[in-house]
């Protein structure tokens, strides 16, 4: 049998590579993976940890949703978990969990909108006028700008400050591996 030594290196340096990834220890750790859309894999997919499982958004149904570790990782090649600014994140993956009871939506924006309550003209047709009224407002994020929503509650402040942002580039800001 012959051995191809080209194979065996690739196979053995993407194994080496998975192995070295660490996993998440912390709640408010920013795990990655590729993204698993073939051709788009280098944008990534990113999500925060909270203390059992990963607290991501993605498109479809519910797009705020929590899976485990290995479900996070199974679609494509993981990154490992990441860390950087100290901060409350029990109070923020909390915050964030809770952001599935404003309807959220998936948007390939950069732009991320916050769920809650606002308040809004409205016209009144039984009293023939303008009322203030508490209307809900959807939230909107996609998995980048829920990290830096989540990063925003938990410290104050994002973890990338770029209008720029895509997966890759918030979790490359990230100054500590695990």
């Amino acid at each position: 049998m012959r051995l191809n030594v080209k194979k065996s290196l690739l196979v053995l340096v993407v194994a080496s590579t998975c192995a070295m990834a660490g996993n998440p220890q912390a709640v408010g750790d920013v795990v990655g993976r590729n993204l698993g859309i073939k051709g788009l894999g280098f944008l990534g997919h990113v999500g925060m940890w909270d203390g059992s499982n990963v607290l991501e958004v993605n498109r479809g149904g519910s797009c705020i949703r929590k899976k485990t570790l290995d479900e996070f990782k199974a679609p494509a090649r993981y990154w490992g978990a990441k860390y950087g600014k100290s901060g409350n994140y029990y109070r923020a993956v909390a915050v964030g969990w809770y952001q599935r009871h404003y309807s959220p939506r998936y948007t390939f924006s950069p732009i991320w909108k916050e769920g809650g309550y606002v308040s809004k003209r409205v016209w009144n047709w039984r009293k023939f006028r303008f009322e203030w009224k508490k209307v809900k407002q959807t939230a909107q994020f996609r998995c980048d700008t829920f990290v830096n929503y989540l990063s925003l509650k938990a410290s104050g402040s994002k973890f990338y400050n770029n209008i720029f942002v895509t997966p890759q580039k918030l979790y490359s800001s990230l100054p500590k591996s695990r």
